[in-house]
């Protein structure tokens, strides 16, 4: 590497280490100087002084509703979803020294619990999954900015008590009438249409006439699902390799302990028979192209030393356990995907053109990742 080049890769490197430890920092910063709002009650140590003119504003509190993205465990299930967080900035939050009073006080905290009624009132429409709930979250925003105006003027910004404390009882009223609940796996439902993608790895060992030619083959897969209810398409491919058992009589160049690679496209169907909430179990049935190609050179001229290839019908039995799911509400519509542990068995009837048959016992194990959009609940 030149000089020039191992300069611009070294500061690469250190913008990259730079970015972490600053990206740390931005986090703690944030935390620092955001509490949120069930920490408990504001205390006039939390807030800056400042020095202001008499006839000035004596204090000021800097409340952040901040929608934020959650994940949490129940069982086997992982939800992600939206949060919404309500906070005190200690940044921006100050009082002047002589203003420090207990009414001073109540009415920042009730501007304090009015944020967190709405947020609560927010945060119940977000969990509803609604199909209006743009239009729910800017009404309650909205209702919020007028709720905490007619607060200051009615209370002339904190200056009237019997109006403070008016606005105090009745939202502390209202929160208990929404209180912040634990939050457990919502009710869902699933459109029809299935999508997924795999992976995994297989052998295919031949019996009748392709077992005295070939040793089993051992093939890596991968492949998409197609699905409705409890039928499910798959389009996949495989290729593995494997050891050529003895001469083939067709042609001279396929000798005994030649290494062959071992080809499959394949077109299945599998109906869930047994769909459960860790188990699918279901016949799988389908048609392959197979090939069987020779890995040594091929410059000899033998009219007969071409690849095999042919057709397989396959009839057999799929599995899979479903490890991990995942609800994604943090999107419209929503998602729900299933992460399960696939292991097929089933055996195949192959010919190949011109050359000979037999017959196949297959088995593979896939990781499988399948998804279905969610249903909008109607209103």
């Amino acid at each position: 590497m030149k000089p020039a080049q191992n300069l611009k890769a070294l500061l690469l490197l250190m913008a990259a280490l730079a970015a972490v430890p600053a990206a740390m920092q931005a986090k703690n910063r944030i935390s620092s100087y955001l509490r949120p709002y069930d920490e408990g009650p504001l205390r006039w140590e939390e807030f800056s002084l400042k020095i202001t003119h008499a006839d000035s504003t004596s204090a000021a509190l800097s409340n952040v509703l901040r929608p934020e993205t959650s994940k949490e465990k129940f069982g086997n299930m992982v939800v992600r979803r939206m949060v919404m967080g309500n906070y005190f900035d200690k940044d921006e939050s100050w009082v002047s020294p002589e203003s420090r009073s207990e009414l001073n006080l109540k009415y920042l905290q009730t501007i304090f619990d009015i944020s967190e009624l709405y947020r609560r009132k927010i945060q119940r429409r977000l969990d509803t999954f609604s199909p209006r709930l743009a239009t729910e979250i800017d009404s309650l925003s909205t209702e919020r900015l007028k709720t905490l105006e007619e607060l200051r003027k009615e209370s002339s910004y904190g200056n009237d008590a019997a109006a403070v404390e008016r606005f105090a009882s009745e939202v502390g009223k209202e929160l208990s009438e929404y209180p912040a609940v634990e939050y457990s796996v919502p009710e869902f439902s699933c459109n029809d249409f299935i999508y997924g993608m795999y992976l995994g790895f297989g052998t295919t060992v031949p019996f009748g006439e392709s077992a005295v030619y070939f040793a089993p083959a051992y093939s890596f897969l991968f492949g998409f699902e197609f699905g409705y209810r409890r039928s499910s398409w798959y389009v996949d491919a495989s290729t593995g390799a494997g050891r050529v058992l003895e001469a083939l009589p067709t042609s001279t160049m396929w000798q005994t302990s030649d290494i062959f690679a071992y080809s499959n496209l394949n077109l299945l169907y599998r109906y869930a028979a047994v769909d459960s909430d860790s188990w699918k179990l279901g016949p799988l049935t389908g048609i392959s192209y197979a090939t069987y190609e020779r890995f040594i050179s091929k410059s000899e001229l033998d009219p007969l030393a071409r690849d095999l290839d042919g057709i397989k019908f396959s009839l057999g039995v799929e599995a899979d356990w479903k490890y991990r799911k995942l609800l994604n509400l943090t999107t419209i519509p929503g998602e729900y995907v299933e992460s399960t542990i696939k292991a097929r068995l089933y055996a195949s009837r192959e010919q190949y053109f011109n050359a000979f048959g037999g017959w196949s016992l297959n088995f593979s194990l896939i990781f499988n990742w399948s998804g279905r959009m969610l249903k909008m609940r109607s209103e």
